[in-house]
C-alpha cells in the first residue's frame, strides 16, 4: 500500500516530463492515461484509511525527528479523492483547446503531483518546498495568457505570497528550535512543552498560510488573480490550490489550539465569510463573482473546523466540487457571450437548456438550497459553531451568496440568438461534474464518514429558512440590486501592495497576541 502513495506523487511529476520532451501531436494520451492510472491507486488507499488504518511512510529509514514523512489517514485521503477528480474534470476540460500546448500539460501535471505530495506531507520542511513549488508554477499558470493584466496580477501573487513563506521559513525555524524536530506528527504530541518561541513561531506559520488561502484581511491577490488567468487555472486556484493553507492549519494548528485562539479563528472566519459575500455581490465580472465568493466559503471552513475539523473538511471538500464547476461553466459562458460581464449574458435557456440545467445544479448547491451537498455541507458547519448569534451571521451570508448567484440564474432569462457548441472533452468534463455535484446532494450515505445526523440537518425549520433565504434573494436582486449603484465602490475597491503588508503584519500581532 505504501508504494502506491509514490506512484499517486511521481506519476504525474515523471509524465509532465516525458509530456515537455516528446512535444508531439499524441501528447494528450499521455495527458489523458496519466490521469487514468491515478484512480485505481486513490480509490484503494481511500477505501484502505476507511476501514482500516493511516498509511505511514518514513523516507530514508531514519530518525523520524528528522526524516521525510508521508502520511496518508482518512481527512487525508478525503481530500486527495476529491482532488484528483476536479484535477480530472480539469484535464479533460482543458483538451478542448490545449491537448497540444505541451507546456501546459507539463505545469499542470507538475503542479497535480506536487499538490498530492502536499496532502500527503507530515513534515514543515517538506511542506515549505512543496508550496514554494506550487506558488512558482501557480505564477506561471496566472501569467499564461501573457497581457498586461495577467502579468500584473502574477507578479502581485507571486511577491505577496513570497512574503508569507519567508513568514513560514522563519516560523519552522523557531519551532525546530524550540522542538528540535520538524515531524508535525511529534510537533502536535509535544505542543504543550513549547516555550513562548513555539508561540511566535506557530504564529508565522498560520499567517503565512492565512495569506495562501485568502483569508480576511490578506485576500486581494485571489481575485486578481482569477480575473487575470485562464478559466480552467482560476478552477485549479480556488478548487484546491488555494486551500493547501487550510490543509497546514488543520495538521498543525488546529490539533494543539487553544480556546483563545478558536474564538480567534471563528472570528476571522466569520469576518471573511461575510465580507468575500458581500464583495461578490458588488461584482459584473464573472469570474471575480466566483473569486470573491471562495473568500467567502474560505472562511466558513475556517470557522468550521475550528470547532470541528469534520465540519470544516466537509466544507472544503463540496465547496471544491461545485466551485470548480462554476468557473469551467463561466469560461463557456465568456466564450458564448464574447464578454465577462454578467449583466450582459441572458437567454442562456434558449441557448442550451442541458448547459442551463448545469447552472441550475452548481448555482442553487452554492445557495445552498436544501437537497444539495452545499445545504448539507452549511447546515453541518453552522450546528457545529457554538457562539452567539451564529444563525444571524449564516443568514447574512447565505443571503448574500443566494444575491451573487441570483445574476447566474438571470442570465437563463431573456432572448439571445448566441450559440453554443461543446467538443467531446468539454461533454464528459461538464456532466461528469455537474453529475458529481448532483449525486453529492441526493446520496446522503458517504456523509455518515462525517458524523452527520440527517435527522437534525433536515428539519423543517431549516428547510423553510434555507428555501426562504434564497427566494427572498431572487425577489431581492431584479427589484433592487440589479440597478443599484451604492456597490459601485466595492467593485473598484482594491488593496495596494503595501496596505497588504501593513494588513498582514496587524494580522499577524492579533494572532501571536491570542495564541
Amino acid at each position: 500500500m505504501e508504494k502506491m502513495l509514490y506512484f499517486i506523487i511521481f506519476a504525474p511529476i515523471i509524465s509532465s516530463i516525458i509530456i515537455y520532451l516528446i512535444n508531439n501531436k499524441k501528447i494528450h494520451y499521455i495527458f489523458i492515461l496519466t490521469q487514468l492510472s491515478l484512480l485505481l491507486p486513490i480509490v484503494l488507499v481511500f477505501r484502505y484509511t476507511i476501514y482500516y488504518d493511516k498509511i505511514g511512510i518514513v523516507l530514508g529509514k531514519i530518525d523520524s525527528n528528522i526524516s521525510i514523512v508521508l502520511n496518508l489517514g482518512f481527512f487525508q485521503s478525503s481530500i486527495l479523492i476529491m482532488s484528483y477528480m476536479m484535477f480530472s474534470i480539469i484535464a479533460f476540460y482543458s483538451l478542448s483547446n490545449r491537448r497540444y500546448d505541451n507546456k501546459y500539460m507539463f505545469f499542470f501535471l507538475l503542479i497535480e503531483g506536487a499538490f498530492y505530495a502536499h496532502i500527503l506531507s507530515d513534515d514543515l520542511y517538506n511542506i515549505l518546498i512543496i508550496i514554494d513549488t506550487i506558488t512558482i508554477i501557480s505564477t506561471v499558470l496566472i501569467m499564461y495568457q501573457k497581457d498586461r493584466f495577467s502579468l500584473q496580477s502574477g507578479i502581485y501573487y507571486i511577491l505577496f505570497n513570497s512574503i508569507g513563506m519567508v513568514l513560514f521559513l522563519l516560523g519552522i525555524i523557531i519551532i525546530y528550535y524550540d522542538f528540535n524536530t520538524l515531524n508535525i506528527s511529534l510537533i502536535v504530541q509535544k505542543a504543550k512543552m513549547g516555550t513562548e518561541y513555539s508561540k511566535l513561531g506557530f504564529s508565522f506559520i498560520f499567517t503565512a498560510m492565512a495569506i495562501k488561502s485568502a483569508l480576511f484581511p490578506v485576500y486581494d491577490w485571489l481575485p486578481r488573480a482569477h480575473a487575470s488567468a485562464p478559466s480552467e487555472i482560476s478552477a485549479l486556484l480556488s478548487g484546491f490550490l488555494v486551500k493547501s493553507g487550510i490543509i497546514v492549519i488543520m495538521k498543525l494548528i488546529l490539533p494543539i489550539q487553544s480556546d483563545s485562539i478558536r474564538n480567534i479563528l471563528i472570528f476571522f472566519g466569520i469576518i471573511s465569510a461575510i465580507s468575500g459575500a458581500i464583495f461578490s455581490l458588488a461584482q459584473k465580472n464573472i469570474k471575480s463573482i466566483l473569486s470573491y465568493h471562495t473568500i467567502s466559503q474560505l472562511g466558513i471552513i475556517l470557522a468550521g473546523m475550528a470547532v470541528d475539523i469534520k465540519s470544516g473538511l466537509l466544507y472544503l471538500l463540496v465547496h471544491s466540487i461545485f466551485k470548480t464547476v462554476l468557473f469551467l461553466l463561466s469560461d463557456k459562458m465568456i466564450e458564448v457571450y464574447g464578454t465577462n460581464n454578467i449583466k450582459k449574458m441572458k437567454g442562456m435557456w434558449k441557448i442550451s437548456k442541458p448547459f442551463s440545467i448545469a447552472i441550475i445544479i452548481n448555482a442553487f448547491n452554492i445557495m445552498s438550497l436544501p437537497l444539495t451537498s452545499g445545504y448539507i455541507a452549511k447546515e453541518f458547519t453552522k450546528k457545529s459553531i457554538d457562539i452567539p448569534y451564529i444563525t444571524v451571521y449564516f443568514i447574512l451570508i447565505s443571503l448574500g451568496s443566494s444575491l451573487s448567484f441570483s445574476k447566474w440564474i438571470f442570465t437563463l432569462f431573456g432572448n439571445s440568438n448566441k450559440k453554443i457548441e461543446f467538443d467531446v472533452y468539454q461533454k464528459i468534463s461538464l456532466i461528469l461534474g455537474t453529475g458529481i455535484v448532483f449525486l453529492t446532494g441526493i446520496w446522503l450515505k458517504p456523509y455518515e464518514l462525517f458524523g452527520v445526523n440527517f435527522y437534525k440537518l433536515y428539519n423543517l425549520k431549516s428547510i423553510i429558512m434555507a428555501t426562504s433565504i434564497v427566494l427572498v434573494a431572487m425577489i431581492l436582486y431584479p427589484l433592487f440590486f440589479k440597478k443599484t449603484k451604492l456597490l459601485e465602490p466595492l467593485r473598484k475597491f482594491h488593496i495596494e501592495f503595501r496596505d497588504g503588508i501593513v494588513l498582514m503584519l496587524v494580522f499577524f500581532l492579533v494572532i501571536y497576541y491570542f495564541y
